[in-house]
């Protein structure tokens, strides 16, 4: 298989490299104390290192229980084998916790339902707890979310796996854009699903006055958002990277539209790591892994509208999963915003106008 394949070849490239590297050497010898014999050290040497990096990964990792693997694709070819430790927190010890005094860290996301239980056992700070290391406060948001902003829940949408779900967050979105004209930012966990909306809304919208920027497609993420703020008729589709640290204060943003609840695909290596660390402790990885992360990264999500005291707008979401699986509860539970309106969508657009949350 192909598999087999690449550990005969990385024999045989270590071979290879090893002799390259006693090449380089023995070049290097002939300009003894030149900088060019620096300069062909430095590449026996990362030579070394990079070989040393593979042998670890191919001889070692692979076979390991509390080790996951993964293959980076581009244009259908692998281009990046790569592993990571399952037991974060036990690195994170060893190499931060136990050689200091103290640390302070601080988030407005830390926390799900009011406790830090996840990030504490993802981190490995759980163990220093039980030792009595651990003191911890949480803190309410300065911000009035019930003044501020508003969580509008759309019912009638169907599930996100349903095949129509995509045509039908277009059609919704279509009505937002008209409404509102711009200052969108669209949120999806899918790259195919943005894509598959975007072209559904310039097919529905051709002619409308609006400029329309999807992640991948409309340029890098710092030019988009360079454009996105710089207009007042932009809307800005994005994935996992404007989910979190992008600050748009100001009448820049009116309204976050999360299409989908942020969970991880199950192929996701991160995702793929948490699921066996969990299951070495005999736990469910749904409610230790997939759905704490979840309410994080919605919160993260949620987190792009307001950011600072005189901001105003409103939150959409689309995936009505939110409100009849029990699990919603700790979405809910979790996030700032309890000023709640749930809206068919044949009423959103109206509501969207008349709100004074946009003006």
């Amino acid at each position: 298989n192909w598999f087999a394949q690449v550990v005969e070849r990385h024999q045989d490239l270590q071979h290879v490299i090893a002799l390259l590297v006693g090449k380089i050497l023995e070049i290097g010898h002939f300009f003894s104390g030149s900088e060019e014999e620096r300069e062909l050290s430095q590449i026996a040497n990362n030579l070394i290192e990079y070989t040393d990096h593979l042998f670890q990964i191919i001889e070692e990792d692979l076979y390991k229980e509390d080790k996951i693997a993964w293959v980076n694709f581009s244009n259908r070819e692998v281009v990046e084998i790569s592993t990571s430790s399952v037991r974060m927190g036990e690195i994170l010890g060893a190499a931060l916790y136990d050689n200091l005094n103290s640390l302070v860290m601080v988030s407005a996301t830390l926390s799900v339902e009011g406790r830090l239980d996840f990030f504490m056992k993802k981190t490995g700070l759980d163990r220093l707890s039980i030792e009595g290391r651990v003191n911890y406060f949480i803190e309410n948001s300065p911000f009035a979310y019930e003044d501020q902003s508003c969580l509008v829940l759309v019912r009638d949408l169907p599930e996100p796996n349903a095949p129509d779900f995509n045509r039908e967050v277009a059609r919704v979105l279509s009505g937002i854009i008209s409404s509102l004209g711009g200052r969108i930012l669209v949120l999806f966990t899918s790259r195919k699903s943005m894509n598959e909306v975007a072209r559904l809304i310039k097919n529905h919208m051709p002619g409308e006055d609006y400029e329309l920027l999807v992640q991948y497609e409309s340029g890098e993420s710092r030019q988009l958002l360079d454009r996105f703020m710089a207009g007042n008729n932009t809307v800005l589709m994005g994935l996992e990277t404007f989910w979190e640290g992008i600050d748009l204060k100001g009448d820049v943003l009116k309204c976050v539209v999360i299409t989908r609840l942020p969970f991880r695909s199950p192929a996701d290596p991160f995702s793929q790591a948490w699921e066996r660390y969990w299951r070495l402790q005999n736990k469910n990885s749904f409610q230790s892994f997939l759905l704490p992360d979840a309410v994080v990264r919605l919160k993260q999500g949620i987190g792009r509208l307001i950011r600072s005291e005189s901001d105003r707008g409103i939150i959409v979401l689309l995936d009505k999963r939110f409100q009849n699986k029990s699990y919603g509860k700790a979405f809910s539970n979790s996030i700032p915003i309890t000023n709640i309106a749930r809206l068919d969508s044949t009423e959103l657009d109206k509501w969207i106008i008349n709100s004074p949350l946009i003006k």
